[in-house]
């Protein structure tokens, strides 16, 4: 039984067959996290994963999943990680230059329409964003900020 980080870091193949060995046993999410600290990212223990995630029960499936994402490295290694976490940074990279965008409106006191709050909001071009950022620099109506 493998719960140890620095066993798992060493020996990964092992620390997946014990995952899989031990899927029911109370220790599961010790093992779960220790192979979520450790897991480096090589196609080799994205086959662990794949298969760990394959053979566990749905909920354990599913909480070694947030194991895995919580990581501070986070290397994503199947697709079922890959896409939803670069689509949620994509996202949040976003909502975080809309929110700044409106944050620096109301600093400069420029009257924000509902129009334009659900114009900036829904935006979801990144490139258009920041083109209204650096217009907003020289801009003493909000108007200008949006012009063609």
């Amino acid at each position: 039984m493998v719960t140890d980080p620095a066993v798992a870091a060493a020996h990964p193949g092992m620390a997946a067959l014990s995952a899989i060995a031990h899927r029911h046993s109370p220790q599961r999410d010790a093992i779960l996290n220790a192979l979520a600290k450790t897991a480096p990212p090589t196609e080799t223990t994205q086959k662990y994963v794949d298969l760990i995630l394959a053979t566990l029960p749905r909920m354990a499936a599913d909480h070694f999943m947030e194991m895995l994402m919580m990581t501070k490295d986070a290397p994503y290694f199947s697709d079922q990680f890959r896409k939803p976490y670069f689509e949620g940074k994509a996202e949040g990279e976003i909502e975080g230059k809309a929110k700044s965008l409106l944050g620096l409106i109301a600093t400069k006191r420029l009257e924000v329409t509902p129009e334009a709050q659900t114009k900036i909001t829904s935006c979801t071009d990144p490139a258009q964003l920041d083109q209204w950022m650096q217009r907003l620099l020289t801009a003493t109506t909000i108007e200008e900020i949006f012009a063609p």
